[in-house]
């Protein structure tokens, strides 16, 4: 998803109805700008503030591949991947940033810790290394 700087970034505990005036505009902005043209009125009478909402790009939201939603919650590679991104590039969001998949990340390592520690006791190493 490309976001824009400025506005924060949908998360954990992110809720729509709770973003004030100025951001959600900037949001909605240029796509009612664009869809709408010359009906749209962005109910401001700041002409500078109605120019400069016309000319911030819409947000874009793109899929996953499929590659990356089929990777295990336990791989640690799963956590770095960006689930929100500036229009600049820039990561907001990853999905190491959600509570649910820390928790679930670390009953995995925990999990593996404790299957180490068996074969290392039993002096067996069928399972493969996390590493």
């Amino acid at each position: 998803m490309n976001w824009l700087l400025g506005v924060s970034p949908p998360g954990p505990g992110f809720d729509y109805k709770k973003l004030k005036a100025g951001p959600l505009h900037k949001l909605v902005g240029p796509y009612l700008c664009k869809k709408l043209g010359l009906m749209y009125d962005g109910q401001t009478d700041d002409e500078e503030a109605q120019d400069s909402v016309k000319h911030l790009p819409e947000i874009e939201i793109k899929l996953l591949h499929k590659e990356i939603i089929h990777i295990l919650d336990t791989n640690p590679m799963k956590g770095d991947v960006a689930i929100v991104r500036a229009m600049d590039g820039t990561v907001l969001r990853k999905v190491a940033d959600d509570p649910e998949w820390q928790k679930v990340f670390q009953e995995g390592e925990e999990i593996c810790q404790e299957l180490a520690a068996t074969q290392k006791k039993h002096g067996t190493s069928s399972l493969p290394s996390r590493k």
